[in-house]
């Protein structure tokens, strides 16, 4: 079953779960099908944000509550987290607003933020804001890619899922290419 499937049969908890993993690719579908008339806007941008936040939340308190322990068995997050702690004192609650950007990262900025003991009342406020733009411009995406090729294409239904399908292999092209960068920087 595609991902377009999914979201046009189960919706908001299609697009909720995969927000809480990274989910770009999931609204910028969502916003296609907005597009197209099989979702609505602000229950699209509500339900991501709060997929995101609850995410980025649970990251932060097994930061906060196991943090050491947690680093003692993944050697290559401690590694991420030497690199990320320099950014949390400089950048502080814009970080906190952003990381959704920095592909890849998102868990571990999270996790280094409660581990650093940032205060959690700021950290959440700040992540609510944050899903809050990510989820709105993430799904904008997606609507308004449909709304500039919808004269392009037509009717045609073949090319919407080759257009879907590319929207997933340049997410992949850019995710491999994000890991491979990541990897190199590590070693």
């Amino acid at each position: 079953m595609t991902l377009e499937r999914l979201l046009l049969q189960f919706g908001l908890p299609i697009v909720f779960f995969a927000t809480m993993v990274e989910g770009e690719a999931t609204l910028i579908l969502a916003g296609f099908l907005i597009h197209r008339g099989h979702m609505q806007w602000l229950p699209v941008i509500i339900v991501a944000a709060l997929g995101s936040f609850v995410a980025d939340q649970t990251w932060y308190q097994i930061g906060r509550t196991q943090g050491e322990r947690f680093l003692a068995n993944r050697p290559e997050w401690q590694k991420r987290i030497d690199r990320i702690l320099p950014w949390l004192t400089r950048f502080g609650g814009w970080l906190v607003v952003g990381f959704r950007f920095l592909f890849g990262v998102r868990s571990v900025i999270a996790f280094g933020f409660g581990m650093s003991r940032y205060p959690i009342r700021k950290f959440a406020s700040f992540n609510l804001l944050g899903a809050l733009i990510w989820a709105a411009f993430t799904t904008g995406l997606g609507y308004f890619f449909g709304r500039a090729i919808e004269p392009l294409l037509g009717h045609v239904k073949n090319i919407e899922l080759i257009l879907i399908g590319g929207v997933f292999v340049v997410g992949g092209v850019l995710w491999l290419w994000h890991r491979q960068n990541m990897t190199r920087s590590t070693n």
